[in-house]
């Protein structure tokens, strides 16, 4: 039965990574601009942001994996919507209900799976990740394949009917677990709770500055390698998408070690090392293999980032604040993948490209790396 919520948790991340694929297609067909476009991702991640916690008071009264099945049922709602818009209120009516439902499944969903393996939250964390990673390799090519043979809408409503038919299975398989609801007597302010924790408090700095570096890398390494690089867009494409294929790895290798080893050493390893090899990357790195390996090394120990997080929180607090600790750092973590786009954006034309990518992406993973230490008191579980 654990194997249904990555089946669905896949076939989100394939819709999530996939989107601006058909942007060029949306443009045409719904008549809008360029930031009419980038307002759909704002408004499915605002909308994330909002019903984050949202899945605390949930999982009082339907249990962990009942809320993360309600999240992921909201989220194919929304990819069936929007296979059907034809207007752009619609179009952004779907997000919105995608990003509703993604702020109430994800730190369910982690946090299921880090009460499936306890002694093992680390590694299960990473296969989780790992899964996303996948989704972002394979999502791509799959939706600009179909469209290719069937239009835009093909692929999405694919997703969206696989989606539903594995939730709708979950769901028949897990209806007693999914009824279950805390027993322990819900504090008063659980978020005040966990900020008076210095651990939290420094995850949800660290969570900030990791997505912030990561959200500069993906949004504008393409156009350093096509401008600064001058690498045709396919080359670039396919030295772009190592980062995410290495990853797949990177983020079950470092779940294993953070599970066998110091923890706070492990995520200071990786990210002294992704600051280390994206330094190299952008200042250094000329030829299409040079550029293709280091590329595989930083998704390597850069994307296991986000597992690592989620696996700190859920070893700082008690079994019964799982999920508030998972939702408020990936808040901190959606808040800065989303800011460093924007940010970056309005330093390039005054640093340059090269210069703002070489200094702000390795500078957050060092700090990241170096915040860990300071990290004290990880309960074993």
């Amino acid at each position: 039965m654990i194997l249904l919520p990555f089946y669905n948790y896949l076939f989100f991340a394939m819709f999530r990574n996939s989107v601006s694929v058909i942007f060029p297609e949306l443009k045409i067909e719904l008549i809008i601009s360029e930031p009419e476009l980038g307002a759909l991702i704002t408004v499915e991640l605002s909308t994330s942001l909002l019903t984050n916690f949202a899945a605390i008071p949930l999982e009082r009264r339907f249990g962990r994996r009942g809320t993360c099945i309600l999240g992921l049922f909201l989220c194919f709602l929304g990819v069936l919507s929007f296979s059907f818009s034809g207007t752009y209120p619609l179009a952004l009516l779907s997000f919105a209900i995608v990003g509703a439902g993604q702020g109430i499944f994800v730190p369910a969903f982690y946090s299921t799976l880090g009460d499936a393996l306890p002694k093992r939250r680390g590694i299960i964390l990473g296969v989780a990740n790992s899964v996303f990673t996948l989704g972002g390799f394979v999502g791509p090519i799959m939706v600009a394949g179909i469209s290719a043979l069937y239009g835009w809408r093909g692929p999405f409503l694919l997703l969206a009917v696989g989606g539903l038919s594995g939730v709708t299975i979950d769901y028949l398989l897990s209806k007693p677990l999914s009824r279950e609801a805390s027993q322990r007597v819900p504090s008063a302010n659980p978020m005040l709770d966990l900020v008076r924790l210095r651990n939290i408090r420094i995850l949800l700095i660290t969570s900030f500055i990791s997505a912030f570096g990561m959200g500069t890398f993906l949004a504008w390494t393409p156009t350093f390698l096509r401008v600064t690089r001058s690498m045709e867009i396919g080359a670039a494409g396919l030295v772009f998408g190592l980062a995410s294929a290495a990853g797949v790895i990177g983020c079950i290798t470092a779940g294993g070690l953070s599970d066998s080893f110091d923890r706070r050493f492990v995520v200071f390893s990786f990210g002294i090392a992704a600051g280390l090899i994206s330094f190299l990357f952008y200042s250094l790195a000329q030829g299409a293999f040079q550029l293709a390996f280091l590329s595989m090394l930083f998704g390597f120990f850069s994307y296991p980032y986000w597992n690592l997080h989620m696996t700190l929180a859920q070893v700082t607090v008690a079994r019964e604040e799982v999920t508030a600790a998972t939702a408020f750092v990936r808040a901190a973590a959606v808040s800065g993948s989303a800011i460093a786009p924007l940010l970056t954006g309005v330093l390039i034309p005054l640093l340059g490209l090269s210069v703002t990518l070489t200094y702000f992406v390795p500078l957050s993973f060092f700090l990241y790396g170096l915040l860990a230490l300071t990290l004290t008191h990880l309960k074993t579980d």
